[in-house]
């Protein structure tokens, strides 16, 4: 009864849950606060996965302090963000791509001896997008075979071509980081459509206005800031925090620029999270979704594609020869570039 035909994702019991989170999402209009973790204690009583267990119990932990700036965060979520964008969002990234899809990554990670990430990062180029699409649409198609809901688009430019593979891949979650400069009304009014996307807004001084107009239109969404090396002490503090819950962001996003080892960058985030005194999630780009990885299965690998669908080699700014979409199907290219510990030495 489990599952409905061979289909992984929509089945019963992702119809189940659906249906369930509705309900309390409704109630959260009255009491967000004791909704919220009465949804956690029972999300955690019946998880069974590690990364369920590994996120319910630390959000069980920081909802146990009545103080946290979480639960404004949950209020003004609740009252102004659209409850079905909300939803589809939530269900996508939870259950079809932490849980459902995180099941399928382990499955062919123990069977076929290479890592799979449970999200691909694409770095577009407007110029080249009209050729690429079809590659990209490929791409997700093979993604989803893997167990890859969860796709993060960075755009030169002209974020609105994205919008109709988002559009098409409505299984999916898909976190697309744009400058305020390029979001004008009539792309914003076509984002706002799209339920299963979340858009990142670059945090500068057109920032204040695309967000406003995001909040009116009840839209998900977050800020990001990109920063290199010199710029680290003066963005990742607790000021750059501050101000940006002015804007209500969902989530604010720590964005190196260049290549190199930040787990003193990162420890501030993980405390600035921990401390719970911001309005908003404070993350690190890349060492969160190394983070995420881990818990689903041991290796943790993150997967970047550049304009031309090349394969970035980890931790540097270099592609791999010979690993870019238009040559290979995704399965080969993260074999290639990701195997498994003890199948042969990792070169990813």
């Amino acid at each position: 009864m489990d599952i409905i035909g061979n289909d992984p994702i929509h089945n019963v019991n992702r119809t189940l849950i659906e249906t369930f989170v509705r309900q309390k999402m409704k109630e959260m209009q009255e009491d967000p606060d004791r909704c919220t973790r009465t949804l956690v204690d029972m999300a955690l009583h019946f998880s069974t996965g590690r990364f369920q267990k590994d996120f319910f119990q630390a959000a069980q932990i920081m909802l146990e302090n009545e103080d946290s700036g979480y639960y404004g965060l949950i209020q003004d979520a609740v009252t102004h963000m659209d409850q079905e964008h909300l939803l589809t969002f939530g269900m996508n990234i939870g259950y079809n791509s932490c849980t459902a899809g995180a099941r399928i990554i382990r499955e062919i990670e123990a069977r076929q001896g290479f890592n799979v990430p449970w999200t691909v990062t694409l770095l577009t180029d407007s110029d080249r997008y009209p050729a690429m699409e079809q590659a990209y649409q490929t791409l997700i198609e093979q993604g989803k075979d893997l167990g890859i809901y969860t796709w993060v688009l960075c755009p030169n430019e002209k974020p609105e071509a994205l919008l109709p593979l988002v559009e098409s891949q409505t299984d999916c979650a898909f976190v697309l980081f744009c400058d305020g400069g390029q979001m004008g009304s009539s792309f914003l009014n076509r984002a706002a459509e799209l339920k299963n996307l979340m858009l990142m807004v670059e945090y500068n001084d057109r920032a204040e206005e695309c967000c406003r107009q995001m909040r009116q239109r009840q839209m998900l969404y977050g800020v990001y800031l990109p920063y290199r090396q010199a710029e680290a002490a003066q963005v990742l503090c607790g000021s750059t925090l501050q101000d940006a819950s002015a804007l209500h962001p969902g989530v604010t996003i720590f964005l190196p620029l260049e290549p190199g080892e930040r787990m003193k960058e990162y420890q501030f985030v993980l405390t600035a999270r921990n401390e719970q005194k911001y309005c908003t999630l404070p993350f690190a780009m890349w060492e969160d979704i190394r983070r995420v990885d881990s818990i689903i299965s041991d290796d943790a690998v993150v997967a970047v594609f550049d304009g031309a669908g090349r394969l970035f080699r980890s931790g540097t700014n270099q592609p791999y020869e010979g690993l870019s979409i238009r040559e290979k199907p995704l399965a080969e290219i993260l074999a290639t570039a990701f195997p498994r510990r003890g199948s042969q030495e990792q070169t990813g």
